[in-house]
């Protein structure tokens, strides 16, 4: 379970369906012993497959707050030099959109639904 800001978003369609390739930035504060304010960032690699892609694509912004749920995977690839690399993901299950509805926003459509409202076959 994570909740942070959405940063790149990068959005693949193929013949079945979308694969959204997203990063969340998730931030901890905290107050040194000297009192010095840190403000420390991770970010996360995100997958969201199937109708939840379709939804990402649609109703989530790079900035946007977000709540996820998924489970983490590890991949490897080589780089052309041959060298092994290894990344962590997260496979989004449920989300839940966070950020206030924009202005820009206001003659839009009806709001994204939560995942919670969608039909239990969207995955």
């Amino acid at each position: 379970m994570l909740i942070g800001n959405v940063g790149r978003i990068e959005v693949r369609t193929f013949q079945d369906g979308k694969v959204v390739n997203a990063s969340l930035a998730t931030s901890e504060r905290y107050t040194k012993r000297d009192g010095t304010q840190v403000e420390d960032t991770t970010w996360f690699n995100l997958v969201i497959n199937g109708k939840l892609a379709d939804v990402f694509d649609k109703y989530v912004q790079k900035g946007d707050r977000l709540y996820v749920e998924g489970r983490c995977r590890q991949r490897s690839y080589q780089t052309r030099e041959g060298e092994d690399k290894y990344i962590w993901e997260v496979v989004v299950m449920q989300m839940q959109m966070l950020s206030a509805k924009k202005e820009d926003d206001a003659n839009a459509a009806a709001p994204a639904p939560a995942s919670d409202d969608l039909p239990d076959d969207f995955s």
